[in-house]
């Protein structure tokens, strides 16, 4: 692993991690945006850990051209270089953390980009800020169309007021679809480092385990409206598209089990946050990788199996989201009726008229 860092003369408000996997084509879009933020911020109010994960194409030259070209001196540049062998998303933010030096932390994939404008404001909040999570907005970038849905999730809570996380786990009170994700979160540093997590290398689908493993120390959080994140959705190749689902099935359900594990063996979960975990994080990806067996997939033998292991995990297996009509059915046939189940479905519900 090759490490260029700069002279650090005291704590940055945040570190921004970028984790690079062939990236050449999109990373001067998100570096163009943070190069927007010297204009109003000092190099020494954060700092840029752009990691490249062993990329095949011209990514680390890209990189290295990008920081020779916005760093006038760089014995106190905010861009620093980790470049690395391949080894997953997991790796680079393992890797990033290790030697991050802001008081806040979060992640920005180098295949996305952020609004500099809101980012600019945030790092003004950062400086008297004390929650251990601070929390903002993002929009999804729909591909090939030029059109920004704002994600506003967090509409219930009162900008600016530092809340309670664990009140926030409370079902029918606190968060709706989501808690604090990837593409929202900014986390302390040092309770960050103090949680000791290493994510899964070599494997997608990791920054479900980012979203349960950085709020176990957390007891703090405050949210501000600022529209930050830029996630680019609709792109070929995305692990979240349907061909990528079946290809990487098995790295979709081990992140799903380690993240299972974690929460039923770590003892320093308060039953409330392992509530939230459940609920909004962990059930809809087990219904999410059912979803995988029983549509995309559709062998039997893999239904099977991926249910007699969930089975010995009650506490998901059990769970409402997962005791609908159309997985209960599978289940009593031990997924034999799959290649036949959708129609059964609609011809239960016209009986049911």
């Amino acid at each position: 692993m090759l490490h260029y860092r700069f002279k650090n003369l005291k704590m940055k408000k945040i570190s921004i991690l970028i984790p690079c996997y062939n990236e050449e084509a999109s990373l001067p879009l998100l570096y163009n945006e943070l190069v927007k933020l010297m204009d109003s911020h000092t190099n020494y109010a954060w700092e840029v850990l752009t990691v490249n994960d062993g990329s095949k194409d011209n990514t680390a030259k890209i990189i290295n051209r990008l920081i020779n070209e916005y760093s006038e001196d760089k014995k106190t540049s905010i861009f620093n270089f980790i470049d690395k062998e391949n080894g997953g998303h997991g790796s680079t933010i393992n890797a990033g953390l290790k030697v991050a030096t802001g008081k806040y932390f979060r992640v920005i994939d180098g295949d996305d980009w952020i609004n500099s404008q809101e980012m600019d404001k945030l790092i003004d909040k950062l400086e008297n800020e004390t929650s251990d999570i601070v929390i903002t907005d993002y929009s999804e970038d729909l591909a090939f169309s030029n059109i920004l849905n704002h994600k506003k999730i967090y509409d219930f809570m009162i900008p600016n007021i530092k809340y309670d996380f664990e009140d926030l786990c409370i079902p029918n009170y606190g968060f709706g679809e989501w808690g604090p994700i990837l593409a929202t979160g900014n986390y302390k540093t040092e309770v960050l480092k103090k949680t000791n997590f290493k994510l899964s290398e070599k494997s997608f689908y990791v920054d479900m385990e980012y979203n349960v493993y950085s709020i176990e120390k957390a007891k703090t959080i405050t949210y501000y409206p600022y529209d930050i994140y830029r996630y680019f959705i609709g792109r070929s190749g995305q692990s979240v598209s349907k061909k990528s689902f079946i290809k990487n099935r098995f790295q979709h359900e081990k992140v799903l089990l380690n993240m299972i594990t974690y929460v039923e063996n770590n003892k320093n979960i308060s039953e409330l946050k392992k509530q939230y975990i459940y609920e909004k994080l962990i059930n809809p990806m087990a219904n999410a990788h059912y979803i995988i067996l029983t549509e995309y997939q559709k062998k039997p033998s893999e239904f099977k199996a991926f249910d007699k292991l969930l089975k010995s995990h009650p506490e998901v297996y059990y769970s409402k989201i997962l005791t609908r009509k159309f997985i209960r059915l599978n289940r009593k046939t031990n997924g034999l009726i799959l290649p036949i189940s959708p129609l059964i479905i609609k011809l239960y519900k016209f009986v049911r008229r």
